[in-house]
């Protein structure tokens, strides 16, 4: 069905615009929501002991080669079973992850490497440099990026930050919450490492932009639980969802709700905003 959208800030009211139902390759289904359920089962049988060498001098974390070959290999795997002839294109990512091959650990280090990610990596086979691909990316590096991210300390209370990078990943928030508790906080989400943290509610996580007579954003007709973050300094957008909205003891999923909203993306590039730095 087609959805209307207004746009609100100090400066007043836009116009409505109304955007349909978009033909997209990775808008939420039934297959979709099978595969992230698949993946995030198979997430919790990882541990960081497996996923990592153990820390250099420095303290740094290297993924070791065994793990890269098989998380590399299961996610291909995992698409494959659920998405099925979606995945035609992926077929060269599965052969080229086989025994031996240096072709996961190469991709593995193009994707933790890359905060503004996720960009197919040169390392990934041609043949799959396909939209399809960019969603392979993300869930093969994420056990990695948040096990690593477990094992940094905590950000600091507070929302005075100034910028919205992920504080653990340095990765651009890819949705926004506003949480039951505490009240009101809003809180960004991580699409590579699964992580969330606080931020000012007003301010803009990608140019840290806090005038509020320059920040506002689109509501959605009919809907209280979605509203869109713009800011008109930079030009960006942000999804936000209201926690505050949803059913006591009801946990919502981030993936399913990124994946789920692809028509808000449309409403906002239809008002001339952009997507945040690629998360």
């Amino acid at each position: 069905a087609n959805r209307a959208f207004r746009r609100y800030c100090g400066n007043g009211e836009a116009s409505t615009h109304v955007v349909g139902k978009p033909k997209s390759l990775l808008i939420l289904d039934d297959k979709v929501t099978s595969c992230l359920r698949k993946l995030k089962s198979y997430y919790a049988t990882l541990d960081g002991d497996f996923l990592f060498k153990p820390a250099d001098e420095d303290g740094c974390l290297h993924p070791s080669d065994e793990a890269a070959c098989e998380v590399y290999e299961r996610v291909a795997s995992i698409m494959a079973e659920t998405l099925g002839e979606r995945t035609e294109g992926l077929a060269a990512v599965a052969e080229a992850g086989g025994p031996g091959s240096l072709e996961p650990r190469r991709c593995l280090d193009d994707l933790l490497r890359t905060p503004e990610g996720p960009a197919v990596p040169d390392s990934m086979p041609g043949e799959a440099r396909e939209p399809l691909a960019l969603f392979f990316a993300v869930y093969f590096a994420r056990p990695f990026l948040k096990h690593r991210a477990r094992r940094r300390p905590a950000p600091p209370p507070g929302e005075n930050a100034r910028t919205g990078r992920c504080p653990f990943c340095a990765s651009p928030p890819s949705l926004a919450f506003i949480v039951k508790e505490p009240e009101g906080q809003r809180q960004l989400w991580c699409h590579r490492c699964d992580e969330r943290w606080p931020f000012a509610r007003t301010d803009c996580p990608f140019c840290g932009n806090g005038q509020q007579s320059t920040t506002g954003y689109l509501s959605i007709e009919g809907e209280g639980i979605w509203t869109i973050g713009t800011c008109e300094a930079c030009r960006r957008y942000i999804k936000t969802y209201d926690e505050r909205g949803t059913p006591g003891g009801i946990m919502v999923d981030a993936d399913q709700l990124l994946w789920s909203s692809v028509v808000l993306d449309l409403a906002a590039q239809k008002h001339g905003y952009r997507e945040g730095p690629k998360a």
